[in-house]
């Protein structure tokens, strides 16, 4: 009778374990909100995500290469920030390049999400100082398209 006990609680501990899910993001990563709006333009810092239960679509802050010119420099060009995402969608993760360049991606469709670059900030002062990438803050908005 004990070994019976014993065996019903390895399976009910092994079932237990089985059907947890994954982490969407490794454990550098916090998640800020989970529930921001659709069409609505929102802030989201380095290494930082956000989710939205109702659409099971999340998006986190990966990367950012900073390559615009600083504001006491003479420079030929603006230079481009270069913002790297992930974006997960119904499970199915995605990675996401947008710049903050005219002539670069700003915006992409993936899959019914119209995602928007707005601003990277702050923007670099000096090539003396550059500024550590704790300090990035994206200006992100996510709309919903119809793809019929």
């Amino acid at each position: 009778m004990r070994s019976i006990t014993q065996l019903t609680i390895l399976i009910c501990t092994v079932l237990l374990f089985a059907s947890c899910e994954a982490p969407l993001f490794d454990n550098n990563t916090e998640v800020t909100d989970l529930d921001f709006e659709l069409g609505q333009e929102f802030s989201l810092q380095y290494k930082n995500a956000i989710y939205n239960e109702r659409e099971d679509l999340s998006i986190e802050f990966v990367e950012v290469n900073e390559g615009r010119c600083p504001m006491d420099a003479f420079c030929a060009w603006a230079g481009n920030a270069e913002v790297t995402f992930k974006v997960i969608v119904k499970g199915d993760e995605i990675d996401l390049v947008l710049n903050t360049h005219e002539r670069l991606d700003q915006n992409l469709l993936v899959k019914e999400y119209f995602i928007q670059l707005s601003e990277v900030s702050p923007y670099p002062q000096t090539y003396q100082n550059p500024i550590p990438k704790k300090d990035y803050v994206v200006e992100l908005k996510i709309d919903k398209v119809s793809l019929n």
